[in-house]
């Protein structure tokens, strides 16, 4: 094969990954949000860990979150790369995340200064978007910012779920060393967070 052909094939595949990470965020979500994992497990967090998936906990995440923005916009998922879409579906104001996608396009079809444009993409995913845009209302910036927090508090909840589980698996086997003062102390470090 020609270095073209072998091009080609990877752009082919690289779709294929593309398309997967959306498909598999869609699964994901429907478990986590129908509860399904309820079946065998007692939280999504887990469900997750419990599993032989190829990728981590935080990566979950990354595919659920990409699927919810991004799985019915076929135009703007297709366009650009993965770990730009990861950063871009964590920005919850809506006019800046659209502003960034059109930009995105342009950067990514130009093949200049893409580099620089992650950069500041990721920078605004990790902003807490708490300025009003032009336009907003009071109370618009108020909903947002509930959504954000809400599905915060999700999180949190489902991963404090799993923390109390796993800390009374370790109480259960730190028991059967009641004299290692390094083990003891340990769990009443851990205690001490209250979880």
């Amino acid at each position: 094969m020609t270095l073209i052909e072998k091009t080609n094939k990877v752009k082919e595949l690289s779709l294929a990954i593309k398309a997967n990470f959306i498909e598999l965020g869609k699964h994901l979500k429907d478990i986590r949000d129908n509860r399904i994992f309820e079946e065998k497990y007692s939280n999504f967090i887990e469900y997750l860990n419990s599993e032989d998936f190829q990728f981590c906990e935080r990566m979950a995440f990354n595919l659920i979150k990409v699927f919810e923005e991004y799985g019915q916009l076929q135009r703007v998922a297709v366009s650009l790369p993965l770990r730009t879409l990861i950063q871009l579906a964590y920005i919850s104001d809506r006019q800046v995340r659209n502003d960034l996608e059109k930009e995105a396009v342009t950067v990514y079809q130009k093949k200049e200064g893409i580099t620089n444009f992650y950069k500041k993409v990721k920078r605004t995913a990790q902003r807490t978007n708490t300025t009003v845009v032009k336009g907003d209302s009071p109370a618009f910036k108020c909903e947002r910012q509930l959504k954000q927090l809400l599905n915060d508090i999700k999180e949190f909840i489902q991963t404090r779920e799993y923390l109390v589980q796993r800390l009374a698996e370790g109480k259960i086997f730190a028991s059967k060393y009641p004299e290692n003062q390094i083990i003891q102390g340990i769990i009443k470090e851990i205690e001490n967070y209250q979880l």
